[in-house]
C-alpha cells in the first residue's frame, strides 16, 4: 500500500508486508517532481471556422515528434527543434480541445506538453 503524505515534495511512504511477519516500519522515499519539458502557449482565442495559433516554448529544445490537435484531425510530425515553435490550426466546431505536443527526449523516452483549448463559436 503507498499513501502521499506531502505532496510538494512528493514523499512517498510505502508500506512493506511480508506475508507471514505482518507489516514492517515505513520506509520514506523522496522523489524529485518531473522538470517540466515546455509549455504550450495560447496566444489569442480560437474562434470556429478560423486559424489560430498556438506556441510550444522550451528552455531546453528537444525534437517535437507530434502534435495532436484533439480534433480527430490528422496529427503534425516531425516539427523539429526550437526553443519557439509556433503552429496554426483551424477547428471547425466550438468547444473545448485536448492539445498534446510530443516531444522526444535525449535517451529516447517520450514526454508530452498537455493543454486544453478553448474554442470560441
Amino acid at each position: 500500500m503507498r499513501r502521499i503524505v506531502d505532496i510538494t515534495s512528493i514523499t512517498l511512504i510505502a508500506f512493506l508486508a511480508a506475508c507471514s511477519k505482518g507489516p514492517s516500519a515505513p520506509s520514506p522515499v523522496t522523489l524529485t517532481p518531473p522538470v517540466p519539458v515546455g509549455v504550450i502557449v495560447v496566444p489569442a482565442p480560437f474562434r470556429a471556422g478560423t486559424i489560430g495559433s498556438i506556441s510550444i516554448e522550451m528552455a531546453d529544445p528537444k525534437p517535437i515528434s507530434s502534435v495532436d490537435w484533439g480534433d480527430q484531425t490528422p496529427t503534425m510530425d516531425r516539427l523539429g527543434t526550437s526553443p519557439r515553435t509556433v503552429l496554426s490550426h483551424t477547428y471547425a466546431n466550438a468547444g473545448t480541445y485536448i492539445v498534446t505536443a510530443t516531444i522526444t527526449m535525449p535517451n529516447g523516452a517520450a514526454a508530452q506538453i498537455i493543454t486544453s483549448i478553448p474554442v470560441q463559436p
